[in-house]
């Protein structure tokens, strides 16, 4: 049908007179293969431009797979045509849709990178996506990646007994959420003489036989937080 076809970087495509024509191309990024066909319109009408798509791989990979809620990782990549017009979108799966949280444009290379900071427990899978005219140009997916933020849950077990009079010292301990901890007691009482410090020591020397409850909190930097409940005798 006298189509033609070409390869190239950048081109521009302006209406053409009544009369023979040759291929016009229009302006998108490199590594497009445009199709324009010759004919003779009518005044002020472009010949039939169309774009013809071509593979873009993007590499998609996160710095860590899981982090105490509250932290941040990195999501980077690169694609496979370097283009310094496009753009890069950071998305996480609702279930249902793609969602973009984050975009940025492609640096030198075809280099890309995004912060992801986690603002709740839990997991959400993310992937990059590459576009260069919306609309017009194509889009490529990467691969799916799932990062995991932690909550925090306390570790210690049962606390040991303690002896009237004599020094007693057990540190609490947590994982997940963001480090330090702060700790306090928010039901039940200590032993007498017996006390839970903000950096979840529990230490004193006790002055009293006695079996107590309380619960400790551990409050991690972000507002996460977990509890338990001890039991300390003191014999």
């Amino acid at each position: 049908d006298g189509s033609t076809w070409s390869t190239l970087d950048y081109a521009s495509a302006t209406p053409e007179a009544a009369g023979n024509i040759t291929p016009a191309l229009l302006t998108f990024g490199a590594g497009v293969v445009f199709e324009a066909s010759t004919g003779t319109p009518a005044d002020g009408v472009l010949p039939r431009v169309q774009p013809v798509l071509v593979n873009q791989a993007v590499s998609f990979n996160l710095k860590a797979s899981s982090i105490p809620y509250g932290e941040s990782t990195t999501a980077s990549g690169t694609v496979s045509y370097a283009d310094a017009g496009q753009v890069i979108d950071l998305q996480k799966d609702t279930g249902s849709v793609w969602v973009t949280v984050a975009t940025t444009p492609e640096a030198a290379g075809g280099t890309y990178s995004f912060t992801i900071h986690t603002t709740a427990p839990g997991s959400t899978t993310y992937r990059a996506e590459a576009s260069e005219v919306p609309g017009w140009f194509f889009t490529d997916d990467s691969a799916n990646h799932t990062l995991t933020a932690t909550k925090v849950s306390i570790t210690t077990g049962s606390l040991p007994t303690a002896t009237l009079g004599k020094a007693y010292s057990v540190q609490l301990k947590a994982t997940g959420g963001s480090t330090p901890y702060v700790w306090s007691r928010t039901a039940g009482a200590m032993a007498n003489g017996v006390h839970l410090s903000t950096s979840g020591l529990i230490s004193g020397t006790p002055t009293l036989k006695e079996k107590v409850t309380f619960t400790a909190e551990a409050k991690s930097t972000y507002g996460g937080s977990a509890s338990k409940v001890f039991t300390l005798t003191v014999s």
